[in-house]
């Protein structure tokens, strides 16, 4: 974690500090810091309790509203964090987003790679896609017999959204506990299963929009 001096009392600050120790002033957010390293997270696995206990501390320290009458660094500096928690707390909250971010930050080039989908998982996504075809082409009697098949095809797709979301979780936890150098190893399986879980997601929304129309 990189030194600064603090741009008041030039006492030693961290990236990682939000606050000098010494004066107490707020101090500009450093470009290099990530998600986790700005709220305090160790891993990766997190605690959303933790999380929004931290996020309503630091969105109460960082609001422009208490340094309106600071200098105009502190003002930006304040907006500055006050935008880049937000963005944290919007990502880190989502464990597929957050997932998307943290392949992003150690290994971007994994997310070019397109990981071919089983031909098994495949074939059922198809015939879940056909119902949902024949669904938008029905009408009257058969379109109202039809939605209750409809709708047990959407809580299959809402069911395959737990499972990745629970294997993503057990992937944070084997990305914390796990050697640097088996690390893109983890990565390597986040990405594919956000590939696979994109899909899904996608149809389970053309599903909702269906019903609700």
């Amino acid at each position: 974690m990189s030194i600064k001096n603090c741009w008041n009392c030039e006492e030693k600050v961290f990236a990682r500090d939000h606050f000098c120790l010494n004066c107490k002033k707020i101090q500009p957010l450093n470009k290099d810091i990530n998600f986790f390293e700005f709220l305090g997270f160790r891993n990766v696995k997190i605690d959303l309790s933790e999380l929004r206990k931290k996020f309503i501390t630091l969105n109460r320290e960082f609001h422009p509203d208490f340094f309106y009458n600071s200098t105009e660094l502190e003002q930006e500096a304040s907006l500055e964090r006050s935008t880049f928690l937000n963005k944290a707390n919007q990502v880190l909250k989502d464990e597929f987003k957050r997932a998307k971010y943290l392949v992003n930050i150690f290994a971007p080039e994994i997310l070019e790679k397109k990981v071919q989908q089983s031909q098994a998982s495949l074939t059922e996504l198809m015939e879940l896609k056909e119902d949902l075809m024949d669904y938008n082409f029905a009408e009257g009697e058969e379109k109202t017999q039809m939605k209750v098949k409809l709708n047990s095809d959407l809580a299959e797709l809402s069911e395959k959204m737990s499972e990745f979301s629970q294997k993503i979780d057990s992937l944070f936890e084997e990305f914390d506990n796990t050697s640097k150098e088996q690390k893109n190893e983890v990565l390597e399986k986040l990405n594919a299963t956000l590939n696979e879980s994109s899909y899904v997601k996608r149809l389970a929304k053309d599903f909702e929009e269906a019903l609700e129309s």
